[in-house]
């Protein structure tokens, strides 16, 4: 059994980056949820960047929540493993992102801006022809976040949970068809993101109670 530690760190909207905490990480194993027992523990010396990115769309308009949170488990008969900085390494996102395409948008009728939002292709606008198919979650496709680029082309990477959790759902068959997903795994390309248009979860609307407002 095995998980991987950078799936812990937390966004901060301040420096634009994945943050490991310095501190200690509580290990816990067991059969179920609410019967679990220290199994070890894991002690950053120093707050740890797993990823560095940036804004392209603007600031944010809020904080985050932080919580402090005190644990009362006995640690003095587990064993401690100590991670440094030196021992994960710090990811930099590259970006294909045009800052023209946000004053473009403004100039748009409000229908076009909305064919956008539910992923409907405006076809009087030949610039955006290939921006439109790009509907994201519940609303529609789901395209992955970030992708790479080396001397072979572009290829899917391999660190994603959600990806990775196909394999339950698909036959081995049609898992082999994510191009080569597997086969893609020891690639060291430049990794570059992209993003998908999106309308609010259906989750999301239920939970307002504002019919007029959906």
């Amino acid at each position: 059994m095995s998980f991987n530690l950078r799936d812990v760190a937390r966004y901060d909207e301040k420096t634009s980056s994945f943050i490991l905490d310095k501190g200690n990480y509580i290990v816990r194993v067991g059969d179920s949820s609410d019967k679990t027992e220290v199994y070890c523990v894991i002690y950053l010396e120093e707050n740890i960047i797993t990823e560095k990115l940036k804004h392209v769309g603007g600031e944010t308009d809020f904080g985050d929540l932080e919580l402090n949170v005190e644990y009362n488990d006995d640690l003095s008969r587990v064993d401690v493993i100590t991670i440094s900085k030196n021992d994960i390494f710090t990811k930099e996102a590259k970006y294909n992102y045009q800052p023209k395409f946000n004053d473009f948008v403004k100039s748009l009728k409000i229908e076009d801006a909305a064919k956008m939002c539910i992923s409907e292709t405006i076809n009087e606008v030949s610039e955006l022809k290939h921006q439109m198919l790009m509907g994201d979650g519940p609303a529609g496709l789901r395209l992955a976040r970030k992708y790479g680029i080396d001397e072979k082309g572009t290829y899917r990477l391999c660190d994603d949970p959600m990806d990775e959790g196909l394999k339950d759902y698909l036959s081995p068959e049609e898992y082999a068809t994510l191009d080569n997903y597997d086969n893609n795994k020891d690639r060291k390309g430049e990794i570059f993101y992209h993003f998908a248009n999106a309308i609010p979860i259906v989750t999301a609307l239920d939970q307002s109670f504002n019919e007029d407002l959906v």
